[in-house]
């Protein structure tokens, strides 16, 4: 499977609030969510060491050491560019588990369906 890193991070965002979503009860379901969780974390934390370089090469640090970066700095644009270059870039998934439509019908909020549709097959 081949995704975008902004749709991968839309994604994991959503895995990441159904796990701690109370009204989802199934452990099975959790199980499967931590997995597919699971395959995309390494991309994400990837994703996340960058845009922190970014920060630190286009931002300012403070007394205390930390960068900040704001829309009103001279530099704002650069990082936007760079930052949309890395949200564009493809990557390559592979043997992610799938979960059964039947699972997560009528559990999962739509919304969030849409987001997993990659990950859902209607077969058994």
């Amino acid at each position: 499977m081949i995704l975008k890193v902004n749709d991968m991070i839309k994604k994991y965002d959503t895995i990441c609030k159904l796990i701690d979503n109370e009204n989802i009860t199934d452990v099975s379901l959790k199980y499967k969510l931590l997995t597919l969780l699971h395959y995309l974390e390494s991309h994400k934390n990837n994703v996340d060491k960058l845009r922190d370089e970014l920060v630190k090469k286009y931002g300012t640090v403070d007394e205390h050491g930390n960068y900040t970066l704001k829309e009103t700095d001279e530099s704002f644009k650069d990082y936007l560019s760079d930052i949309n270059k890395l949200l564009e870039q493809e990557i390559q998934i592979m043997d992610i588990p799938k979960i059964k439509f039947i699972e997560v019908v009528n559990i999962i909020p739509n919304e969030d369906l849409l987001a997993l549709y990659e990950f859902i097959t209607d077969g058994d």
